[in-house]
């Protein structure tokens, strides 16, 4: 139990942490006035420093809550991170 508990706070840290590199890279972009190059349904795309969303925010994907997978085959593959542009 209480490695859950570690586990599911270590998790929380880890998607703080993506957000707030989210947040310092749209900055430095801005700054620089570069694009943003990401990669959408296989497709190499620019997003404009300006059509950038400030903020982003990370899930666990098919999770429901913290550390309770809806598929236990998933266990395998590993958890799956999904974001938002």
């Amino acid at each position: 139990m209480k490695d859950k508990i570690n586990s599911n706070d270590t998790t929380l840290k880890i998607l703080e942490g993506l957000e707030k590199a989210y947040k310092k890279l749209v900055e430095f972009k801005r700054y620089k006035n570069s694009p943003l190059v990401v990669a959408k349904d296989g497709v190499i795309i620019e997003i404009q420093p300006d059509e950038i969303p400030p903020t982003t925010k990370y899930s666990l994907g098919d999770n429901d809550k913290l550390g309770v997978q809806k598929d236990k085959r998933q266990k395998d593959k590993g958890r799956k991170t999904n974001y938002e542009l």
